[in-house]
């Protein structure tokens, strides 16, 4: 280390090539304080409900350890409704919907909208993250909430279909939440 502040890596073409080993004064870096994740291949989830509803096994809990600590969540959901209507996803903390949109009337309140499906044995994947601040050192549960356009059928995992063909597929979900330091 020359003076403490940077590194001589390598020469390329008779150019010092360094590295910065100390950051500037006032930039600060979040470090990852913990990782808790849960992953699900199930298909037995299911609901017609008109409304968001917690989907089973997509929940995952985690304690801060600092009331300034930031939490990650990043999920990733299989998911599926009946041919022609749309599926939706939502993200809550405990029993608080958090990175929904805000619905006009009867709009639904989700994170993201499925696709008009394309056939019986239509499978999506669908992604979301958001960056929460909780504010908290309580545990804390981070849910996917799903349901269907239409009151038509919310599956998790499978198709409507779900046929046995070498042509049709069943997903995975998982929910992964991190805890950033301040």
């Amino acid at each position: 280390i020359n003076g403490g502040t940077s590194m001589s890596l390598i020469k390329l073409n008779n150019q010092s090539i360094t590295a910065v080993t100390a950051l500037p004064s006032g930039i600060d870096v979040g470090k990852i304080g913990q990782v808790v994740s849960t992953h699900t291949n199930a298909v037995s989830f299911s609901t017609n409900s008109t409304t968001m509803v917690d989907v089973t096994g997509m929940s995952v809990a985690i304690t801060p350890s600092a009331t300034s600590s930031k939490i990650l969540i990043m999920a990733s959901v299989t998911a599926t409704s009946n041919e022609t209507t749309r599926c939706f996803i939502g993200l809550k903390r405990g029993s608080t919907a958090i990175a929904n949109c805000s619905p006009s009337g009867s709009q639904i309140s989700g994170v993201t909208s499925g696709h008009e499906q394309e056939g019986n044995n239509a499978l999506f994947n669908y992604h979301l993250s958001f960056l929460d601040s909780p504010s908290s050192t309580s545990e804390q549960t981070y849910k996917i909430t799903g349901c269907a356009e239409g009151a038509d059928v919310f599956r998790l995992n499978r198709s409507p279909g779900d046929a046995d063909s070498n042509t049709v597929s069943r997903g995975t979900s998982s929910i992964t939440v991190m805890e950033i330091l301040a």
